[in-house]
């Protein structure tokens, strides 16, 4: 059945105030957002690590092991090493071993100086309450709430605008805050480009909203790393990925992926992506050129191995479509990657998803929410079945006992059902109807309210008639291993569509819904629909859909 589509505004509306309204923010503070705003504890930690300079101190940076976490890493490594002019200690946390954030055994490790957390510690009073004892000055740096019961680590400094208050900008990734400190003592153009590089991946990657100061991280990282103004690794996996010019989406989906799969496959996957981002000889080295091009490649396969377990799993799992939310157990998927497929079923099905795994009676999940659904207020109505739970509106983690599963669908099904919450019914919406002859002209205005992604999301299009044109013989192309991906091909533009190929029956005339990018092969930039969904258009002749079938060559790529 054909989805049900609504469109959001007037046909007169503006794209200016479309982007807007959708963003929550005016004009003016999209395209001329706030730089550097003031950061409570900002200078006292600048202050104290100087202090730690002419100390001649060790240092030790605790970091996470996601992508936010490991370029934060990157980024007080690199910075604090030339600062001090001596190495700086790095401590990832093994995700399976160890799990999130500072732990005992780090602090246990360390054994004088200054300890500087970054994207983590927030939670971590017990652990900081050990380091004190042990005679360490800690600064903790941190951009997540602080925990329920209100309790703040008690280091020397915290930067952490949700903890502290008093910041001008309170939506920083961690890196965003790593950044901003290194930028208090390093005062070295060319070190500040590379890193500021890392800060706008982190801001993508970790899905923080793109207002303010992180409008000015995206951008200013994507055009430095399109001038290559990066490290020698970075630059490496930039072109190991294939990405001819940069763009925020491919932070989100292409260099971010690659960073994050090694923290889900790998205990200690996390040090080799922080050992290939912060490669950045001088000195021309070809064996240590060689040897990093191969870890790159390494990483890249890692991450599409990651896609395959996801693929696996989401073939495994049995869903329900009638229950919301939607519980599922899958004993052979790895706990680094549940998140992933909680997300790709509650996109499918538009309900809240629980992904569980494990092979003992205690089970570990993961929950997504479509976004209509507020996931952690559901799960607090069934807090007496889990072991330990925490997470926000859209995402959680938590650890429960097997036999408790069935009882969690229930308590939390009870719960959406009182709130008359039970998702899979909400419409489908997009901004505009334009035609495809203006798309060119629109894509060109759009590129000045970049970068788009969360709280700025690129608004969605509706060509109510697009017409195929025909290109060597053929009116377009599956691409991907298994032919899962299309592209057509039409005057103006293209239309791709990923996991989309199913969905074309052959039609010469076709409508389109979906966002507008430039696809850029060989130097050559087209304007291209990235389709989130199709529709046949009822006057075509349906007589040219076997024929018209028959000129698509398969083709992989």
């Amino acid at each position: 059945m054909q989805a049900e589509y609504r469109c959001r505004f007037g046909k007169d509306t503006s794209l200016e105030e479309i982007i807007s309204k959708n963003a929550g923010q005016s004009v003016e503070e999209l395209l001329h957002p706030e730089r550097s705003p003031y950061i409570s504890g900002l200078e006292n930690a600048a202050s104290l690590i100087r202090l730690h300079k002419e100390k001649g101190s060790e240092v030790t940076v605790i970091g996470d092991y996601d992508a936010d976490g490991v370029l934060a890493s990157a980024i007080m490594k690199m910075g604090l090493e030339r600062f001090f002019g001596h190495p700086v200690r790095v401590r990832l946390p093994k995700r399976f071993s160890e799990g999130y954030g500072m732990n005992m055994a780090m602090v246990d490790e360390i054994r004088s100086g200054l300890v500087i957390t970054v994207d983590n510690g927030i939670a971590a009073a017990e652990e900081v309450k050990r380091a004190k004892e042990k005679g360490l000055d800690v600064i903790v740096t941190d951009h997540h709430l602080p925990p329920a019961n209100g309790i703040l680590p008690d280091a020397d400094v915290i930067v952490d605008p949700k903890a502290t208050g008093r910041c001008g900008f309170d939506g920083y990734c961690g890196a965003g805050i790593a950044y901003r400190l290194v930028g208090c003592l390093v005062d070295d153009p060319q070190l500040l480009e590379k890193l500021v590089v890392f800060a706008g991946i982190a801001t993508v990657a970790d899905v923080v909203e793109l207002h303010s100061d992180n409008r000015n991280l995206v951008n200013d990282s994507c055009r430095l790393l399109n001038a290559r103004h990066a490290t020698k690794g970075l630059n490496i996996l930039t072109a190991y990925l294939g990405i001819e010019e940069v763009t925020e989406s491919d932070y989100g989906f292409k260099i971010g992926p690659v960073i994050n799969a090694s923290g889900r496959l790998e205990d200690d996957g996390p040090s080799e992506v922080l050992e290939l981002l912060t490669y950045d000889e001088v000195f021309f080295s070809p064996d240590m050129d060689r040897e990093m091009c191969a870890l790159a490649d390494k990483l890249i396969k890692r991450n599409e191995e990651r896609k395959e377990m996801v693929t696996s799993s989401l073939g495994r799992i049995h869903v329900n479509p009638t229950e919301s939310p939607i519980v599922v157990f899958d004993e052979l998927c790895s706990a680094g990657i549940i998140g992933i497929v909680a997300g790709k079923i509650a996109e499918q099905y538009n309900k809240p998803a629980l992904v569980f795994c494990g092979t003992g009676d205690t089970v570990k999940g993961s929950g997504r929410s479509p976004g209509t659904i507020n996931l952690k207020s559901m799960l607090d109505a069934a807090s007496d079945l889990f072991i330990r739970y925490g997470g926000h509106a859209g995402a959680a983690g938590m650890t429960t006992y097997k036999k408790n599963l069935d009882s969690i669908q229930k308590q939390c099904a009870n719960y959406l059902a009182d709130k008359g919450l039970t998702g899979g019914t909400a419409h489908l919406y997009y901004d505009k109807e334009i035609r495809e002859t203006d798309i060119p002209m629109i894509l060109e205005e759009l590129q000045q309210f970049r970068p788009f992604g969360q709280g700025n999301p690129q608004p969605v299009f509706k060509v109510g008639t697009f017409v195929l044109t025909e290109r060597s013989g053929k009116y377009g192309r599956y691409m991907g291993s298994d032919n899962q991906h299309i592209k057509l091909f039409g005057e103006e533009c293209d239309v791709v569509g990923f996991d989309m190929a199913a969905k074309w029956h052959g039609d010469r005339v076709i409508g389109v819904y979906g966002t507008l990018s430039y696809n850029v092969f060989n130097g050559f930039k087209r304007p291209q629909i990235e389709m989130t969904d199709i529709t046949t258009y009822k006057k075509e002749d349906s007589s040219l859909k076997k024929v018209l079938s028959t000129l698509l060559t398969k083709k992989e790529i």
